[in-house]
């Protein structure tokens, strides 16, 4: 089993290297202009043929990274960064390399005269740098491409933020229709509950109405008011809101859409599924534009939505930021959210040692080292977690590393979410976590995701600075996710349809969690995805075609994505 997750693992690195220099050849031809075409778009079942959109070239000025020296006196041209032979030629050789190195050592495990866990031991020892500086390629030439991108991402940035702000600030308050948010689940936490709040906010925007709420009216986390600004900085009052009428959704038969203030009660997130406008929808008028330059076009909509909604007090921020000076909090940092207590012991989340976090930190600093060769590097790593031991145990197992963490005076009382000291203890761990330069996460967790949501309008496209040990990124009450099978797949003993039906939601998410077997599937199926089947490089779900639960090879599927007729 062990060599087989080497094997897999390297493999997976290898086609990430040629697959990488496949997509740079396409998306950087020509030289005046870029041409984007993205792929055919899969709507709700439709395809759609995007029409080939032009942008400028921005100017291009050589990123501050480690490349072949060069005569001062030539001049660096457009070509020479973006479609480099001699770079893409540097990645193939090391694809190649790692392509040799797994077969020389799988062929030394199947000698039985080997010791197997030498030959193992030597495999990581050879395989670890080599890996570093391929994804240190990689990620030059993607930070290059972000270049080109980064120009079309700041417009769709502008143009999101300008449409929700427009929607939540009417010209006449008076006459505007209001949305009433009320919170149901007392016994939600701070990122659950807004996520929560986040429901309402996509339907109040997709249905143009103002979204209101009342924060004081959590039994939990005191202060939330005098911490979070209301979504409308116009028209935030709650005149009418006592008498208004449960909202029905806009797909419902007789629904109440021409009712001037309706109210949302959020107990469950599904409740609410008579409507378009759920998040993993992404409003069609951006959908087409941001897919050609965004890893994530959902989650890029859902950070606008959740951002545009959390907007804390400035001083609150100010406040923050002289706590991280007073922590030593600076660049180069990796942010780690070490989830523990409750809620491995409740079963939504499995387990995890602080080893399994490290491996990812020891990588990403293995990378920058490469980047600034001879220089001393201070080794920071930002540690949110509940309980003190953890601190104490990342010190003594990792001499090498820096580990700073919230000051007392503000975790302290931090696990009572009734005590006033919570509010802010939570929210300085979140925004601290969103300003790190790398991250190590659960996505289980609702802090994981929040704060993975709050990061898409701070960078272009922040996607690949981020690990999650467990999930993929999900939204409680999010439109289905589902994928397309590209290629087909036949594994050597696939998975029987079997019924893991569970009175429990997190009973059935951890009986998918335990599955170790392949699916087979044809080109053309459709898997709806469970998140919480993540290998890394196997994902897991459902085939709609056989009904068949299992795990399947990342790269043999493709993302649908499906789109909401907002009003922009």
């Amino acid at each position: 089993m062990k060599c087989s997750t080497f094997y897999m693992k390297f493999l997976l690195v290898g086609s990430l290297g040629l697959n990488f220099i496949l997509c740079w050849q396409l998306i950087t031809s020509g030289t005046g202009r870029l041409t984007a075409r993205s792929d055919t778009i899969e709507n709700d079942g439709e395809t759609q043929d995007p029409e080939v959109v032009q942008f400028e070239h921005p100017k291009v000025e050589k990123p501050p990274l480690v490349q072949d020296e060069k005569p001062e006196n030539k001049q660096e041209s457009r070509e020479d960064i973006f479609f480099n032979p001699i770079q893409t030629g540097k990645l193939l050789d090391k694809t190649f390399q790692i392509q040799e190195l797994v077969f020389h050592h799988i062929q030394q495990l199947r000698n039985s005269e080997n010791n197997k866990e030498t030959v193992l031991q030597n495999m990581e020892r050879l395989f670890e740098p080599l890996k570093n500086d391929l994804l240190n390629d990689q990620e030059i030439m993607h930070e290059q491409a972000m270049k080109l991108a980064t120009v079309e991402i700041e417009q769709l940035n502008k143009e999101a933020k300008a449409f929700i702000q427009r929607t939540q600030n009417p010209q006449d308050c008076p006459k505007a229709k209001k949305m009433h948010c009320k919170f149901g689940d007392q016994a939600c936490g701070f990122a659950c509950m807004f996520q929560e709040y986040g429901i309402c906010m996509f339907l109040g925007i997709g249905s143009g109405r103002v979204v209101v709420w009342d924060l004081n009216d959590m039994l939990t986390y005191p202060g939330l008011k005098e911490a979070y600004r209301d979504p409308s900085d116009t028209c935030s009052d709650l005149n009418g809101t006592e008498n208004a009428v449960q909202w029905k959704g806009e797909l419902a038969n007789g629904g109440n859409q021409k009712e001037d203030i309706v109210k949302v009660t959020m107990n469950n997130p599904y409740q609410n599924g008579n409507t378009n406008f759920v998040p993993w929808k992404v409003p069609d008028k951006f959908l087409q534009r941001i897919q050609r330059v965004h890893s994530s076009p959902n989650l890029w909509w859902i950070g606008h939505v959740m951002s545009n909604m959390l907007r804390p007090y400035p001083h609150i921020m100010v406040e923050f930021e002289n706590i991280q000076k007073e922590i030593k909090f600076a660049s180069p940092i990796v942010g780690i959210h070490y989830r523990a207590g409750d809620k491995v012991t409740l079963g939504e989340s499995e387990s995890h040692a602080l080893e399994d976090y490290m491996r990812h930190v020891i990588g990403w600093y293995g990378k920058y080292q490469l980047r600034h060769p001879g220089e001393k590097i201070d080794k920071r790593v930002y540690l949110a977690a509940s309980t003190k031991e953890i601190f104490t145990e990342a010190k003594e197992k990792y001499p090498d590393f820096q580990f700073i963490t919230a000051p007392g005076y503000v975790t302290m009382n931090s696990q009572d979410r009734k005590h006033p000291a919570a509010v802010k203890s939570i929210m300085f761990d979140t925004y601290t976590l969103v300003a790190c330069d790398f991250l190590v996460l659960t996505l289980s967790s609702n802090v994981g995701r929040l704060v993975d949501e709050l990061r898409q309008t701070m960078f272009p496209d922040p996607n690949y600075s981020l690990v999650s040990i467990d999930d993929r990124y999900w939204y409680y009450g999010e439109a289905p996710q589902f994928e397309i099978a590209i290629q087909s797949h036949s594994p050597p003993s696939p998975c029987r349809k079997v019924g893991y039906g569970a009175k429990q939601f997190y009973d059935f998410v951890n009986k998918v969690r335990k599955i170790t077997c392949e699916m087979e599937f044809n080109v053309g199926d459709i898997i709806e995805v469970y998140i919480w089947m993540n290998k890394g490089y196997l994902y897991g779900g459902l085939n709609q075609r056989t009904g068949v639960v299992g795990l399947y090879p990342a790269h043999k599927m493709k993302a649908r994505i499906p789109s909401a007729p907002y009003p922009i």
